[in-house]
C-alpha cells in the first residue's frame, strides 16, 4: 500500500515556499514501476488545485512564487498544498497542508496582516508566528552562511519507496526485510539505491555532552552534534555527510527547537559511520551549490 505525508511547508525569504514529504510502501504489488509525485496548490483546502509540478522524482520541491502573485510579504493569501504520488499501479493523495500548520501554535483565526508587514506589533498572533518564522530562519542563515559559524554538509535521505533491492542475498520476500547492512545495491534500505540524490545545506556543529572522562573519551569517538534549520527534515536513520571531507553520520535522534514560539531549528545526534560502509560509495560534489538558499537581502 502506498502512502505519502507532507512533513514540511516552509515559506522562505523572499517569495518562495519549501515542501517535503515523506514517502512509504508496505506489500508493493507486483509491476510497480517509477515513483513520481505531484504537487498541487490552492489559496482553499477545498480547491480549486493548481498542479505545481509533476514527474518529481526526489523527496522535496520549492514552490518559486513571483512576488506579485504570491504577495508573501503581506502574506494575505493562504496557501495550501496537497502532494500525489503515483507508481505506475497505484496512487495516493497526501492531507491538505497550508503555510501556516508547520508553526507549533496553530490559531482559528485566519486574518489579514497590515499592508506593513514589517509591522508586527500591528499582525495578528497567527500571521505573526509566520512572519517570525521566516526572519528568524533568514537571520541564521545569515549567521551561518556570512558570520562562519556554518558548514556545508549534504543530506542523503533514507528512501522508503521504490524498487525492492534486486540483491538475492540481502532481500527477504518473507520477512520484507533487508538482511544486509552493507548491501551494495540498496545500502541495508531495502530499496534499490538507498537513499535520494544529495540535498546540500549548511549547519552548525555542536559540542557533544559529555559526563565523565570515559564518557567524554567515547563521545569524542561516537557522538556528534549539529544544528540544523528546520529544513529539510530529518529523520533518525538519515545520513549526513560533512562535505569538507567526506565523512558520513548517521542520525541517532532529532530535536525540534523554537525561538520566540515557532519551530526553527533541529538539533541532531548522529554517529561516524566507518570508511568501510556502503554509504561511502554515494558521490557527493563538494562543488555543489546549496540545494534551497535563503535570499539574505530584504527587496
Amino acid at each position: 500500500m502506498l502512502s505519502v505525508r507532507i512533513t514540511r511547508v516552509v515559506p522562505l525569504h523572499p517569495s518562495s515556499v519549501y515542501l517535503q514529504w515523506e514517502i512509504e510502501a508496505k506489500n508493493t504489488p507486483t509491476g510497480a514501476g517509477a515513483l513520481e509525485m505531484a504537487v498541487y496548490r490552492s489559496e482553499s483546502p477545498a480547491g480549486p488545485w493548481t498542479l505545481v509540478s509533476g514527474t518529481l522524482t526526489d523527496f522535496y520541491f520549492t514552490d518559486e512564487l513571483a512576488l506579485g502573485n504570491a504577495n508573501l510579504r503581506a502574506m494575505s493569501r493562504n496557501w495550501y498544498y496537497y502532494v500525489r504520488a503515483i507508481n505506475g499501479v497505484e496512487e495516493a493523495d497526501s492531507s491538505a497542508m497550508d503555510i501556516y500548520e508547520t508553526a507549533e501554535d496553530i490559531l482559528e483565526q485566519r486574518e489579514p496582516l497590515p499592508q506593513n508587514y514589517q509591522d508586527l506589533r500591528l499582525a495578528k498572533p497567527r500571521q505573526r508566528l509566520i512572519l517570525l518564522r521566516r526572519k528568524i530562519l533568514r537571520d541564521l542563515w545569515i549567521l551561518l552562511e556570512r558570520v562562519g559559524k556554518g558548514w556545508k554538509f549534504a543530506l542523503l535521505k533514507r528512501r522508503h519507496m521504490g524498487t525492492r533491492c534486486t540483491n538475492t542475498n540481502c532481500w527477504d520476500p518473507a520477512t520484507q526485510q533487508a538482511m544486509l547492512h552493507d548491501c551494495p545495491v540498496c545500502k541495508g534500505t531495502g530499496w534499490v539505491d538507498g537513499f535520494y540524490n544529495p540535498f546540500y545545506t549548511i549547519a552548525e556543529r555542536r559540542p557533544a555532552p559529555v559526563q565523565g572522562e570515559r564518557e567524554a573519551s567515547m563521545a569524542q569517538q561516537q557522538i556528534h552534534r549539529f544544528m540544523f534549520l528546520d529544513f529539510p527534515y530529518l529523520e533518525k536513520l538519515d545520513v549526513i555527510v560533512d562535505v569538507e571531507n567526506g565523512i558520513r553520520y548517521c542520525i541517532e535522534d532529532v530535536t525540534p527547537t523554537e525561538l520566540k514560539g515557532v519551530r526553527v531549528q533541529q538539533y541532531v545526534t548522529a554517529h561516524r559511520l566507518d570508511r568501510v560502509d556502503s554509504v561511502y560509495g554515494i558521490a557527493i560534489d563538494r562543488e555543489a551549490p546549496y540545494t534551497v538558499r535563503i535570499d539574505p537581502q530584504w527587496h
